[in-house]
């Protein structure tokens, strides 16, 4: 179940003084509208509905004020674990990273734990992390928990966030947005290196107010026709929806696009970029595999013939220590001087020996830098 049920006199409540203060103001309200980047220009979802920016239902807003807690020390070190592969301030990069560990989890942790619940009853986030923790997961619960929690991430490393109710028919739908700046070539650039990093479509909401243009992303857990989650994935399909919560940051600082890579969880280490090498090589490397459940992989792509990768299979100690036979092309003198790409991945998936075409969604964050290598002569 994708959504959680709100009861219906919370529903009507919001509904009903949502309309009251916009009647109120005689529309005077901006609206947020939904947009979609495509890889080449933004496009408006003329078939979704408008978010209201401004339409707040203050009980809830107390609520979540409580719930989301950015200050917790569990909530910030983990944030910060996670922010560092992508070091320095505010980066598209660090928001991907946390998404994705939300998702997926990670070396050490498994994907987030969905657990239906009532839905009127709203956790605090460090208690929905710390039953994710027990039970294997980066988080535990339904759809307001996954929002509390994501947002609390976020606010925990300098973000602006906000939480999002949206109605369709008689249920209800939460998720987090992040600001990402004021619409402009700043923004453009980030929503850019976000298409490129997933190769997807990103959705965005930008506010009408031309004092502001704010550009918020979507952070919802929606999968898209290909069955996968990513940062500014689709939007849920909603009849009409509302703000309910945004942080009291004093300031929004907006999103840098060019993240930097720190450190990778998984490593080649004794092969060099732009290596000569036989037929058979043993690699070895280091992982945070072992004792996590997941199992580190060797890929190689025949660069000259445009692919597709080879898996190669590896053996892996405890303590993520791994080795692989690995073989560059085909016997004999064929494929003297062709050259080869390299990288190491651990992923939960069991992938068989041989060749793939597409990786598994969740190599991307799980992968070594990626080296090229020349095969000599035999």
């Amino acid at each position: 179940m994708k959504y959680g049920y709100l009861p219906k006199e919370i529903m009507l409540f919001l509904i009903s003084l949502g309309i009251g203060i916009f009647l109120l103001c005689e529309g005077g309200f901006a609206t947020d509208i939904p947009f979609i980047y495509d890889g080449t220009s933004w496009v408006q979802a003329e078939e979704l509905p408008p978010l209201g920016t401004t339409i707040t239902d203050i009980v809830l807003a107390e609520i979540f004020d409580l719930r989301v807690e950015p200050n917790n020390d569990d909530i910030a070190s983990l944030a910060m674990d996670i922010a560092i592969k992508y070091p320095g301030g505010q980066s598209a990069g660090q928001i991907v990273a946390i998404y994705d560990y939300m998702i997926n989890g990670d070396a050490y942790t498994g994907p987030w734990l969905y657990v239906d619940h009532q839905s009127d009853y709203y956790m605090y986030a460090s208690h929905i992390l710390k039953d994710g923790i027990r039970n294997g997961g980066s988080g535990r619960g339904n759809c307001n928990d996954f929002a509390i929690l994501m947002a609390s991430l976020m606010d925990a490393v300098g973000y602006s966030t906000r939480i999002v109710h949206a109605y369709h028919q008689n249920s209800g739908h939460a998720y987090a947005e992040v600001y990402l700046g004021t619409n402009g070539t700043q923004v453009d650039a980030v929503v850019k290196w976000l298409g490129e990093f997933y190769r997807k479509n990103i959705s965005l909401h930008v506010n009408k107010d031309p004092n502001t243009n704010d550009v918020w992303l979507n952070l919802d857990w929606q999968r898209d026709s290909m069955d996968q989650c990513y940062a500014g994935g689709p939007f849920c399909g909603a009849d009409n929806n509302s703000v309910v919560w945004m942080t009291k940051k004093p300031e929004r600082i907006p999103v840098r696009a060019e993240p930097v890579i720190l450190s990778y969880p998984i490593e080649i280490t004794n092969l060099r970029n732009g290596s000569s090498v036989p037929p058979n090589v043993n690699l070895e490397g280091t992982s945070r595999a072992g004792r996590t459940g997941l199992k580190a992989y060797v890929l190689i792509w025949p660069i000259e013939s445009g692919g597709p990768w080879w898996v190669q299979d590896t053996v892996t100690s405890q303590n993520g220590n791994w080795n692989s036979n690995v073989v560059f092309g085909r016997p004999g003198n064929i494929d003297n001087g062709k050259s080869f790409k390299v990288m190491a991945v651990i992923t939960r998936e069991n992938l068989s020996t041989g060749s793939i075409s597409v990786l598994p969604p969740n190599v991307s964050e799980f992968k070594s830098k990626e080296i090229i290598v020349h095969r000599g002569n035999t």
